[in-house]
């Protein structure tokens, strides 16, 4: 601490031309990682919770509901992003953003109480089902797809613009590049939020297999297009999150429905969401260290690739 002033720092400013950015500086990484653990085991459970409402609402379009509740997730993700872009560039504290989240997250939970769902299979979870569903060839399939799926769009979206950064592009100089990243990041969120609302007509469409087995074969060809072809066609990468969109809810339904309790599948389904998440960044992490962010920004492909194989060569 500098001139012996408070354990935390608080409202410190840095500035950027006319710009100010606030932040809270804790004396050590374990309040940062503390602060995490709990955002997180909130999160997991809001989701997995969420989602297991919908095999005992709509037992027989799961597919289409889970595309159409992910779908409003994601656009509830884009419009969030535009307003914390708002707050942070009107030097609005993001004290003020937690607590317009913690209104609304009570107000949801009061709306919940006074709603009467469905009763069924989903709320009987015990052991025998994990270890039923661990035992099923099908579901340990759509476990390790989820592993290479997650791992692919995790590490995209983490090193992209790391790796983006690291090009020349011509030359372009450094805010030039910033603009780049954050024009494609925005790109791909509006391509994942309306591939997801659209998730629900197109399984109606052509059906779960056949569209986990297109959509995996276009994501990997427009980001594989887009990684060759980087100086060309770079924007294709955020197109790719249109056929990133359906794989996750589209897989989830799979496995929901090979199971008798929704829930205990969908647990399993976010464990290996959660190790492919956990591994891929790390992974992706050395191999960039060692060789350079170009290399290490191959992985995205190879996990894309294996989650691809697990679709065509596993009916």
């Amino acid at each position: 601490m500098v001139g012996g002033g408070n354990k935390y720092e608080k409202h410190r400013k840095y500035h950027h031309g006319d710009r100010s950015t606030r932040y809270w500086r804790c004396p050590d990484d374990s309040f940062f990682f503390g602060f995490y653990l709990v955002l997180g085991f909130g999160l997991g459970a809001m989701t997995v919770a969420s989602n297991a409402i919908v095999p005992a609402v709509y037992p027989e379009k799961q597919g289409t509901m889970l595309n159409i509740a992910m779908g409003i997730y994601g656009f509830g993700m884009f419009l969030f992003r535009i307003v914390l872009k708002a707050m942070f560039s009107n030097d609005i504290s993001w004290r003020y953003f937690y607590i317009g989240i913690a209104v609304l997250l009570n107000a949801l939970i009061i709306y919940v109480f006074s709603v009467n769902l469905p009763e069924g299979e989903v709320d009987k979870v015990d052991l025998s089902s994990f270890k039923e569903m661990l035992g099923h060839y099908q579901f340990i399939l759509v476990m390790v797809f989820l592993i290479f799926y997650v791992s692919a769009e995790v590490s995209f979206l983490n090193f992209f613009p790391t790796y983006l950064k690291d090009l020349s592009l011509g030359g372009a100089s450094e805010a030039a590049k910033n603009s780049m990243v954050a024009t494609i990041i925005s790109v791909f969120s509006l391509c994942f939020t309306v591939g997801r609302l659209a998730g629900g007509w197109l399984i109606k469409k052509f059906g779960e297999k056949m569209l986990l087995m297109s959509f995996s074969a276009l994501g990997l060809i427009f980001v594989t297009i887009s990684k060759v072809f980087v100086d060309n066609w770079v924007y294709l990468f955020g197109v790719a999150g249109l056929f990133f969109s359906v794989l996750f809810p589209t897989a989830t339904a799979i496995g929901t429905k090979l199971s008798r309790t929704g829930g205990s599948a969908l647990g399993l389904v976010y464990v290996a969401a959660g190790i492919g998440g956990a591994f891929a960044g790390w992974i992706v992490g050395l191999v960039s260290e060692a060789y350079g962010s170009n290399a290490g920004f191959k992985l995205p492909i190879v996990f894309f690739s294996h989650s691809f194989s697990i679709v065509v060569f596993h009916p």
